[in-house]
């Protein structure tokens, strides 16, 4: 006999209500203790053609890191809202639906 993914994770969910498991749950170790604790994250660096970094190309934003980002190279899945960053750098896209250049950001600045 098999058992179905759904009625794994429904009988682990209902096992506490039903008695069969402690309803409390206690953490493997004090807080701030990353021992027997899942972390998780993506840091992603980027940087632009002109931004005095050592790179000096267009990592995590173009596939050719000496072109700007343009159709259909461009690595950019959700783009990002800049208006915020004292210096931006242009790419090779149209301008955005609001009129504003499309700019991108560097983390080599500050």
């Amino acid at each position: 006999m098999s058992l179905s993914r759904r009625t794994l994770l429904s009988t682990a969910l209902a096992a506490p209500a039903l008695g069969f498991l402690p309803t409390s749950a206690h953490a493997a170790s004090p807080p701030g203790d990353v021992v027997g604790k899942i972390t998780v994250g993506y840091q992603g660096w980027f940087a632009c053609r002109g931004d005095n970094s050592p790179i000096d190309g267009w990592w995590h934003w173009n596939d050719n890191w000496s072109q700007p980002p343009a159709p259909p190279t461009s690595s950019i899945v959700a783009w990002p809202d800049v208006r915020d960053y004292a210096r931006t750098y242009p790419t090779a896209f149209a301008d955005l639906g609001d009129g504003r250049p499309a700019t991108l950001f560097s983390n080599h600045d500050r």
